[in-house]
């Protein structure tokens, strides 16, 4: 698990949290590329990280799947209704929802952010069944959230 909130003097924009040497930067296991050998000694790999703007819906989904079922042997954590509950309040800190606002408030909240989802092959995401990796640039450009959670045998 991997959890981050940036605050930049300087506000940034989408085209910035896509950008591959922005996200080297900013010192984070489950972001940053590197280059290993494989198993054979002529072969250097240079990982892959995917970034991509998303709906937040995808982001929400991705919760909530991690949160119902626990992981990936189907533990079933909490079970649909309070893995829905614990995706939202999960939704919330991502999008720094005041504790107050009202389900509907909340929702146009989320809405004024950018949402992006990640992943990488460098070895962090374990790829044994749930693999979370999810930003949300706030509305303003001058904080990022960054959460990264993988499940592994």
């Amino acid at each position: 698990f991997e959890a981050a909130f940036l605050r930049f003097e300087i506000p940034i924009s989408k085209d910035v949290v896509l950008n591959k040497y922005f996200l080297d930067n900013l010192n984070l296991e489950s972001l940053t590329t590197k280059a290993y050998r494989s198993y054979s000694p002529y072969d250097l790999v240079v990982n892959e990280r995917k970034v991509i703007s998303v709906p937040l819906e995808k982001v929400f989904l991705g919760l909530f799947a991690a949160a119902a079922n626990g992981g990936v042997y189907k533990s079933y954590r909490w079970g649909a209704a309070y893995g829905r509950l614990r995706a939202w309040e999960a939704m919330r800190a991502f999008a720094n929802v005041p504790e107050d606002f009202s389900q509907e408030q909340a929702n146009e909240a989320f809405y004024q952010h950018e949402w992006f989802q990640f992943d990488s092959t460098d070895g962090w995401f374990h790829e044994t069944g749930y693999n979370l990796g999810a930003m949300c640039l706030h509305k303003g450009g001058q904080e990022l959230v960054v959460v990264a959670a993988t499940d592994s045998d």
